[in-house]
């Protein structure tokens, strides 16, 4: 048996990794032996970059919020065509990008660990402005602003869940059908 040296990991590959754990495995999976195991690295690279598993979760949380907000809310700023097209490709990306995955497990990790809860609903304040903005441009006010807005954001969080039995390409076809009933 060959033994092999442990990997160095940086900051971000631990987060992006344990990130992926969560999504695929659950909150069962991110327990420290586990992650050294998959990583094929030793503890002290964990504690390397983080203090305790406390400091972990709440580091996970800040690149989940980075990576399924911050980013795609940047990227999608690009986007030439008003809201509604803004809107499409951010459904577009989330899914084809699988972003909503990671929502599920955020939440099943907040439930466990109440103490992510103020950073989790940071990010979702940021998400839910940020896609108010678009229904705002678009023209919608008040009762039917505030309910657009938290509808599109709870479909998308799930959407991966609620579309479980559809492939990526059948549910980018739905794009059209389910802005239009949100926009219309």
């Amino acid at each position: 048996m060959v033994a092999t040296t442990p990997r160095r990991l940086t900051r971000n590959q631990w987060l992006s990794q344990a990130l992926e754990v969560l999504a695929r495995n659950g909150s069962g999976a991110l327990s420290l032996n586990n992650l050294i195991k998959q990583f094929h690295v030793t503890k002290g690279s964990f504690y390397w970059h983080f203090k305790n598993q406390a400091d972990f979760q709440s580091a996970l949380i800040d690149h989940w919020h980075e990576m399924h907000n911050q980013i795609v809310a940047n990227i999608i700023d690009e986007v030439d065509g008003g809201p509604e097209v803004q809107l499409a490709s951010l459904m577009k990306m989330v899914i084809s990008e699988e972003h909503s995955l990671f929502d599920g497990a955020i939440a099943t990790l907040t439930m466990q660990n109440p103490d992510l809860r103020p950073k989790v609903q940071a990010a979702y304040k940021f998400r839910t402005s940020y896609i108010r903005k678009r229904f705002s441009a678009m023209g919608f006010r008040g009762k039917d602003l505030s309910t657009r807005t938290r509808i599109f954001v709870a479909f998308m969080s799930s959407e991966s869940t609620v579309n479980a039995g559809l492939s990526v390409k059948q549910r980018i076809a739905q794009i059209p059908a389910n802005l239009a009933l949100l926009t219309g």
